[in-house]
């Protein structure tokens, strides 16, 4: 048997199944339903076995002998980069910082199936204090969109609110934790080449990512 072939048999639940909720705040008050991004992934894309175990029992003269793989500790498990539609990603719904708050919030789960539950979470959305944007920013997307260069995270310049929004999910999910996309953060790094791990499709190295530590994400600027 192969590596791949192995890999697959010793996981026996079948696919994990990720749901990405992604939350903004308005500046009207409201926090608008989530982008939902499901994922539905085989293990052996997300986690790689350092070392397998191999075992031969004898079968005999009139039986096959009897191959056994197993891992020995959790140790040999091993997290690896896992690339959403071959590489292509999953595009974000548009940003407008003139409306919506200048962090965007990445709920991470591991769904089962099991009863439905509603669960609340809680997010600290900051809004920029100036409306009446100072440079157009000229990249396309709407004549409200502009980028003032003023704004940061001072009392004076942003204004932080903690929001609640609902999320529909399961008894036994597993929650993976929250990570935060930030309007200011540096995902346009002109150090970041493309690479490629083994077989898989070009990435970016040396890109923006987060990270909390449950899961790593990557951050990339969409080309218009």
């Amino acid at each position: 048997m192969s590596y791949d072939q192995i890999s697959r048999a010793l996981w026996t639940d079948g696919n994990f199944e990720f749901y990405i909720y992604v939350t903004k705040g308005k500046r009207t008050g409201s926090v608008d339903g989530a982008q939902k991004i499901i994922l539905s992934v085989n293990p052996t894309e997300v986690f790689s076995f350092k070392k397998i175990l191999h075992s031969i029992k004898g079968g005999g003269i009139f039986h096959r002998d009897k191959h056994t793989y197993r891992i020995e500790s959790p140790a040999d498990i091993e997290a690896k980069w896992y690339f959403p539609y071959n590489g292509a990603g999953v595009a974000l719904e548009k940003w407008d910082v003139s409306e919506e708050s200048m962090n965007i919030n990445f709920q991470i789960i591991e769904r089962d199936d099991a009863e439905t539950i509603e669960k609340s979470y809680s997010y600290k959305n900051t809004y920029s204090n100036s409306l009446n944007f100072k440079i157009d920013a000229g990249i396309g997307l709407s004549d409200k969109l502009k980028i003032d260069l003023g704004f940061g995270y001072t009392s004076t310049n942003s204004t932080e609110k903690t929001e609640t929004t609902k999320i529909l999910t399961t008894k036994n999910s597993d929650d993976l934790g929250t990570l935060t996309l930030y309007f200011s953060d540096p995902i346009l790094r002109t150090n970041a080449n493309e690479k490629k791990i083994g077989d898989g499709p070009w990435f970016f190295d040396n890109a923006y990512t987060m990270s909390n530590g449950a899961v790593t994400m990557q951050v990339l600027p969409k080309k218009l």
